[in-house]
């Protein structure tokens, strides 16, 4: 069975891409780090209603849809539960403004019960290259889809 849903945040208008551009719903503020790269702080996603799902859980499917300027690339995708990041990081610095991480069978390199999921985030980190140029993030919506077996 597979179960996916919003996290609660509302995609921009559709006009033919990824998730709209009408009005931002988040805008990403870049800082500028050691290494002069831009980095964003680290955003988390929740609020999913995950209580339906039950058994064992098969896999993890991630989709963020943003806007981002050319030179703005993943720094972090993961999963975060209880003040920590956990599993694999599935940034992939090829990413498009419309990316899906894991699939159906990946576990993203941890082992989570159906209860586990009800304090379930998700993290997500941009950076962009050197200073001085001006690039923007705009986070539209992060959605989530479970599979699991019953």
């Amino acid at each position: 069975m597979g179960w996916d849903l919003d996290s609660g945040m509302t995609p921009r208008t559709q006009d033919g891409n990824c998730c709209g551009t009408t009005e931002p719903l988040r805008a990403v503020s870049m800082t500028t780090g050691l290494t002069g790269q831009r980095q964003t702080h680290m955003l988390l996603w929740s609020g999913w209603d995950l209580g339906s799902v039950s058994g064992t859980v098969n896999g993890i499917e991630l989709r963020v849809c943003a806007e981002k300027s050319s030179r703005v690339r993943d720094s972090v995708i993961q999963l975060y539960r209880n003040g920590s990041l956990i599993g694999n990081n599935r940034a992939d610095s090829t990413a498009g403004d419309d990316h899906v991480y894991g699939s159906s069978t990946d576990l993203w390199g941890t082992a989570l019960t159906a209860a586990d999921l009800q304090t379930l985030q998700v993290a997500v980190t941009y950076q962009s290259g050197e200073v001085p140029h001006s690039d923007h993030a705009y986070v539209d919506t992060v959605q989530l889809r479970i599979t699991y077996t019953p």
